[in-house]
């Protein structure tokens, strides 16, 4: 499974570090006005708008249901970022049973 999602309207992929699609270069990431790794501060949740450190890949189809910003596109895809609270708390709000097996 890759993790996908789009930064200043360029896209994104997770492959071991995010990544721009077009070049494979990682990403530079500007936070409160500076360029800084993402891993020293957080990202910033757009759900709550609080920052988080760790990061929770779940299945497509599940992330298709409760991401940020849908794709009008193709409903299968969608960006953004959550913490694990905003997603857990959106599955739940599904009202369906999911299981999701987390590994590391």
């Amino acid at each position: 499974m890759t993790a996908t999602s789009f930064v200043r309207g360029r896209k994104i992929v997770y492959k071991d570090e995010w990544l721009y699609a077009d070049t494979l270069k990682p990403v530079s990431w500007i936070i409160d006005g500076e360029l800084k790794d993402p891993r020293e501060e957080g990202c910033l949740c757009q759900g709550c708008g609080k920052r988080y450190k760790v990061d929770l890949i779940i299945p497509d189809d599940v992330w298709a249901k409760i991401c940020p910003n849908k794709n009008s596109i193709d409903p299968l895809y969608g960006s953004g970022l959550l913490c694990g609270v905003c997603i857990m708390q959106r599955v739940e709000d599904l009202d369906e049973f999911e299981v999701i097996n987390a590994s590391k």
